[in-house]
């Protein structure tokens, strides 16, 4: 499985898909976190989530290669996945989980939930 968040990611992104990815990683086979090198500003992010629990499973866009379930955290746009974009369209089941209102639905499965603050599994959406 791999999982992957917005460009540039900010507090949210990361720390919804890390921690699904540590509950994950106890039944996933193969689970890593794919991310894009793509900057346009100083990576704080990255720098505050050295420390964090679960970034040794984070790997470049280069190595999340092949064709495996996707689960894509707090974007609101494909093109915000930067050279992730195309694994989303290659996968055989790709699941965004959202918050954003703006958020057209782009995947094979959508747990868009626009009144949160983050993007996180709630109670509603694992009765999906």
């Amino acid at each position: 499985m791999l999982l992957a968040c917005h460009v540039n990611p900010d507090g949210d992104a990361l720390g919804s898909m890390l921690g699904v990815a540590l509950g994950l990683r106890r039944i996933a086979g193969e689970l890593r976190i794919g991310h894009s090198r793509r900057r346009s500003r100083p990576d704080v992010a990255a720098r505050a989530v050295r420390r964090a629990a679960g970034v040794e499973l984070l790997v470049a866009e280069e190595h999340a290669t092949g064709a495996r379930p996707m689960l894509v955290f707090d974007v609101a746009s494909i093109e915000r996945l930067g050279g992730l974009a195309d694994r989303l369209r290659a996968a055989p089941v790709g699941i965004v989980l959202d918050h954003h209102a703006s958020n057209p639905r782009f995947g094979a499965i959508n747990l868009v939930d626009r009144a949160a603050a983050t993007s996180v599994l709630s109670d509603g959406c694992c009765a999906v």
